[in-house]
């Protein structure tokens, strides 16, 4: 009877020391995945709508931010899904906010339409991607 009751208590400890290291392991985890898009929420933060130099270094920004979650290694394997998502929308978020620059300087009507919905279109898929690392996170 006492040593069934120590093994529970062993078993028990052995699960929460589990389970409080995979808490630990998705913090860090979210945090590397949080410094890494800060320079992102800066750029956002500053931009001016008609200022195609700004536009395009944010471009920049998106794109060396994609590299950077890209290059990361998380702890997290639910994590790590979610970063290279975000990093693949990070990714289509610089090359169409260059192609819809390039589309306004030739003054390609159709082309900067085209670009600007996949922009409207990326950011819905952006906010799925946050949301979900969001309630993962918390």
């Amino acid at each position: 009877m006492k040593i069934s009751l120590l093994t529970n208590v062993l078993i028990s400890i052995f699960f929460y020391s589990f389970l409080a290291g995979c808490t630990n392991e998705r913090i860090s985890s979210c945090r590397q995945l949080t410094n890494s898009i800060s320079p992102i929420e800066e750029k956002m933060n500053d931009l001016e709508d008609n200022n195609l130099d700004m536009i395009l270094d944010t471009a920049q920004t998106f794109e060396l931010t994609s590299q950077t979650i890209t290059n990361q290694s998380f702890e997290d394997d639910n994590l790590r899904e979610y970063a290279l998502r975000l990093s693949q929308v990070y990714q289509e978020y610089a090359d169409n906010t260059k192609n819809f620059v390039d589309a306004y300087e030739k003054k390609d009507q159709e082309k900067g339409i085209f670009y600007q919905q996949q922009l409207i279109n990326l950011f819905s898929r952006q906010q799925e991607i946050v949301q979900t690392i969001n309630s993962y996170c918390i």
